[in-house]
């Protein structure tokens, strides 16, 4: 007990000493080569605190974790050997981190990191390529995972040292290939066959004591020996079983060895009628081909969506929600949900004028319904959809032709591969006779006004002569209209606020052709006995249309 209390006592730092913060630093590697030893290299600063170096590793889509024990290459620097890949591997990633140990048990680790298993250098992608050492690990634990393997060892060696106690084998191979003796975990001196009286004597039975005494005293003696096993079968003593020196030099003894760390699964799924792909930061998502991987407790995942052509992102369900960034927390399994649609694009139609109760427009598949009185229409349609459009106009008109992504007066047919707009003509049918001889017995026809401007006051004139003084509402006035064109303009003197500004032509016979054509201010309508401006409520501002008279047009 004594020799236990001063062994433990000699492992305290003196009060005052205390060390900086360990750093471990790591350049992620992006490929290994197939067939090759790949080399982790990391470097632990200070070093003196370093009492073991492991590279955990496995293969993507794994749940079970091996690794190497690091070997010095240069002052605070050391670099653990991976067993080589095969050609099973390729195009796979290796996932790995680098993890120190210091002598009071304190873990400090890397960030995972996935590399790409390739044929050659040439082929990677990405900017580092792991060197590649001539020989292979010394040890691979707990045992060879499949898919890997070391230079010349053609039957592994399982050895069930102090790891074999606990129901692991370690696999040893070598540095030069070729099976290795199995010296370096050996137990200590336990002979080959067992002893005729195997009672627990607390000595062993290579070198008897002349003078051994059945005394408590601890029988695998403390001395700070650098032999690697702890010697786990023949005592009982309550002696703490690692050796006292902190030495570097890898122990096959599980009893320090902390596990990789509690892992939890990301599940990504994708719904929806369109198409797309979800990639994680860091890397072990790209969906598509691998939805699920598995990290380390504490990790922020970062999903980041990308739509096909034809396909828009909608947004997220599950640990995630809306159409923002998508960053999960792995405090827990989680899964995730991303949804694609179809594009949907839009189709606009506008009537000229005149058409707006000249005739309707219709689409097939349904969506556009524009009928009389109606000026622009619009609808949505998934990407690729081929629509139709078809006009109709009313008896006394004709459809003139399409304009915008339509041409000419056939069939409109467009294909929904972005937004669309058409616009679309109809004009009234000319007829025999003239307005002047239908309405010589019929009497002067009557202009009306009517002002929908607040407290909007004006002046109508009659090819140069003013008609009428107009106020906010109805007026009416006379007119003796010429032979031919006559040009009506209109002034606004005062408003407060803009709004609409009518005029309608009042005959006993119905104005009949193209009578009227405006030649300023902001057209809301036309018809062939009406005129609607829209003003904007600015003193000054002047409309004006020509009204044939006496003169039909075909």
């Amino acid at each position: 007990m004594f020799l236990a209390v001063v062994f433990l006592l000699s492992l305290l730092r003196p009060i005052g000493t205390a060390e900086p913060a360990p750093t471990l630093t790591h350049q992620p590697v992006d490929c290994i080569i197939v067939g090759k030893f790949a080399v982790i290299p990391a470097c632990f600063e200070p070093a003196r605190q370093m009492a073991r170096g492991r590279v955990y590793f496995q293969v993507e889509d794994s749940t079970s974790w091996f690794y190497v024990d690091v070997k010095s290459a240069q002052a605070a620097c050391w670099s653990g050997v991976l067993p080589k890949p095969s050609q099973a591997l390729l195009n796979r990633h290796v996932r790995y981190y680098v993890e120190v140990m210091t002598p009071s048990m304190d873990a400090t680790r890397t960030p995972d990191h996935a590399a790409l298993v390739v044929r050659s250098a040439e082929e990677c992608h990405a900017p580092v390529v792991a060197a590649v050492s001539s020989t292979g690990p010394a040890a691979v634990l707990p045992f060879l995972p499949g898919g890997f393997s070391v230079g010349g060892l053609s039957v592994p060696l399982v050895v069930a040292g102090a790891g074999g106690a606990l129901g692991t084998a370690a696999i040893i191979a070598r540095p030069g290939g070729g099976a290795a003796p199995a010296s370096a975990p050996t137990p200590g001196p336990i002979g080959s066959p067992p002893s005729p009286n195997p009672v627990p004597s607390p000595t062993p039975s290579a070198t008897p004591s002349p003078n051994a005494t059945p005394g408590p005293t601890p029988s695998p003696t403390p001395s700070p020996s650098p032999a690697p096993s702890p010697s786990p079968f023949p005592s009982p003593s309550p002696s703490p079983s690692p050796s006292p020196s902190p030495s570097p030099s890898p122990s096959p003894s599980p009893s320090p060895s902390p596990s990789p760390g509690v892992r939890f699964t990301l599940s990504v799924s994708r719904q929806g009628a369109g198409s797309g792909t979800v990639t994680s930061a860091p890397t072990g998502i790209s969906c598509g081909g691998s939805c699920v991987a598995d990290y380390a407790e504490g990790s922020v995942v970062t999903l980041t969506p990308q739509a096909d052509a034809g396909s828009v992102f909608v947004g997220w369900t599950g640990a995630c929600s809306g159409s923002g960034a998508c960053t999960v927390s792995m405090d827990a399994a989680r899964s995730v949900s991303a949804r694609f649609d179809l594009r949907r694009y839009r189709l606009s139609i506008t009537k000229t004028p005149l058409g707006l109760i000249l005739g309707s427009v219709t689409s097939s598949p349904g969506g556009i319904n524009c009928g009389l009185l109606c000026a622009t229409a619009s609808a949505t349609f998934t990407a690729g959809t081929v629509v139709t459009l078809s006009q109709q106009p009313i008896a006394t008109a004709r459809f003139d032709g399409w304009g915008g992504d339509c041409t000419g007066s056939g069939g409109c047919v467009l294909t929904m591969d972005g937004d669309k707009s058409v616009t679309v003509d109809f004009s009234l049918l000319g007829l025999i006779g003239t307005q002047a001889e239908a309405s010589a017995e019929a009497g002067p026809p009557t202009l009306r006004s009517t002002l929908g401007v607040r407290g909007g006051r004006g002046d109508v004139a009659l090819n140069g002569s003013s008609v009428l003084s107009a106020r906010e509402g109805e007026g009416r006035a006379t007119l003796r209209p010429l032979p031919g064109d006559n040009l009506v303009e209109a002034r606004l003197l005062e408003g407060t606020s803009g709004g609409l500004w009518q005029f309608d032509l009042v005959t006993s016979t119905p104005v009949r052709g193209r009578a009227l054509r405006v030649v300023a201010g902001e057209l809301a309508a036309v018809g062939p006995d009406f005129v609607t401006f829209r003003l904007s409520g600015r003193p000054g501002e002047r409309v004006a249309f020509v009204w044939t008279w006496g003169r039909a047009e075909r």
